[in-house]
């Protein structure tokens, strides 16, 4: 399913929390990553093979090697790290809009069930007729005969839809908006060194930066309010699943006057406890007490009360 994340409407006042990722997350599924010491680019020249002018030039090797990337990255699978972020955003849905915008071509988040995912590249799971523009879903692998479905165009008319050297990655139409209603970014297996990717961090209030460096010395990641090196397989899901572990319930604080809990799209009325509904390990949706002239705290018997209800309507859509 396509979605046009350029119009997708935030609800209300809810948090947001914005993902980037990069090689690094996939590297540990067994696909290279471009840069480090047994990159793609040590091997090959990117102005060669990945550019708009190679592609002009040079048509046929470019889709052998991107053929050959597609042959490679299709027995691997996701790892620890790509499905965390998917139940990340499955779990969170009730309590914040969470957007994750990749820079990786490969179909791994999709395959570990992650809701949705805006490729900043472009991806190897559709194609682009470089005559009328439109893409689709790929079918095989490139070659020259290949015909467009729409327009009819051949000879090498159908492109790989990945972002080459030359061209704008997608998105940055709507990306920076969101970046600043962020309230927490974490950038994860990305060097940070790229643009644009490597400007989104100044565009946020707080950020998390999590790559595995060789030498953490080399990029003074100073935008970075915090910075966690290692595996993203092994440093990811701990962060991840204590904000999940969070997310069990929501009772109102005196400290949350100020800018309170807003769980209802098109409703004004901050939550005093809200509690998910879980029904076979999956948020299906929350019960909350919101507050009135009368109620701007939460009751021992509320808390009960509202635990109660999210238990029975759960088992009720189990059963």
């Amino acid at each position: 399913m396509e979605i046009n994340f350029k119009e997708l409407t935030l609800k209300g006042d809810r948090p947001l929390v914005f993902i980037l990722s990069g090689a690094g997350l996939s590297a540990e599924s067994g696909i290279p990553t471009f840069r480090d010491a047994n990159g793609l680019w040590r091997k090959y020249d990117p102005k060669e093979l990945a550019s708009i002018r190679a592609l002009e030039r040079h048509t046929q090797d470019v889709f052998d090697f991107y053929n050959e990337r597609i042959k490679n990255a299709e027995p691997c699978r996701p790892n620890a790290a790509h499905i965390v972020i998917a139940n990340f955003q499955k779990e969170m849905a009730p309590f914040c809009d969470v957007i994750h915008v990749t820079q990786n071509v490969d179909n791994l988040n999709e395959l570990a069930g992650a809701p949705r995912v805006f490729h900043l590249h472009g991806d190897f799971q559709t194609s682009l007729c470089r005559k009328c523009k439109k893409t689709f879903p790929r079918v095989g692998f490139y070659e020259r005969e290949q015909v467009c479905p729409v327009c009819e165009a051949t000879n090498f008319a159908m492109r790989p839809n990945v972002v080459l050297f030359g061209e704008v990655p997608y998105g940055m139409d709507w990306i920076p908006s969101y970046l600043k209603k962020a309230c927490v970014f974490i950038s994860v297996g990305t060097s940070g060194t790229v643009y644009p990717a490597a400007n989104f961090v100044r565009e946020t209030k707080a950020s998390i930066r999590i790559n595995l460096d060789l030498d953490p010395l080399i990029h003074p990641y100073s935008k970075f309010n915090h910075r966690i090196y290692g595996k993203c397989t092994e440093t990811l899901p701990p962060l991840l699943e204590e904000l999940m572990e969070r997310r069990r319930n929501y009772f109102a604080s005196v400290s949350d006057t100020a800018n309170g809990f807003f769980p209802a799209e098109g409703v004004d009325k901050a939550a005093l406890a809200c509690m998910p509904i879980l029904s076979s390990g999956d948020v299906t949706g929350a019960v909350a007490f919101m507050e009135s002239e009368n109620s701007t705290s939460v009751s021992e018997l509320q808390k009960s009360l509202i635990s109660a209800a999210a238990l029975f309507l759960g088992k009720q859509i189990e059963g």
